[in-house]
């Protein structure tokens, strides 16, 4: 298959919940790659393509912990998850997503750096 992303992705475990429609809906997924136009989040409840979401992300390290959120888009779905478009990245939330980036594509040697 060929890749059609040009952002650079990585492989990011961790926690996200994701609140959508009028009713402020909320799930708890795993995110399986994330970079600075979108993720792609693990779920057995899907959202429908073309609906708008806030995702809670949440960094865990050895002694810290920072919260933000991604206002996005639901992209696509398949039998394992969602992806989700980012509409807009506030300064903060750009800056902790490049860094999240590029520390685990240097960390990772079966990451190239363009997949």
């Amino acid at each position: 298959m060929i890749e059609r992303r040009g952002a650079t992705r990585v492989r990011f475990e961790s926690q996200v919940r994701l609140r959508a429609g009028k009713e402020e809906v909320e799930a708890t997924v795993d995110a399986r790659d994330i970079s600075l136009k979108g993720m792609y989040v693990q779920t057995e409840q899907q959202l429908a393509v073309g609906t708008v979401c806030r995702v809670g992300i949440s960094l865990t390290g050895s002694s810290s912990r920072v919260n933000f959120s991604v206002d996005g888009e639901i992209c696509r779905c398949d039998g394992r998850g969602m992806g989700i478009a980012f509409d807009r990245l506030s300064e903060d939330s750009y800056v902790h997503i490049k860094n999240l980036v590029r520390l685990h594509a240097m960390d990772d040697p079966e990451e190239p750096g363009q997949r």
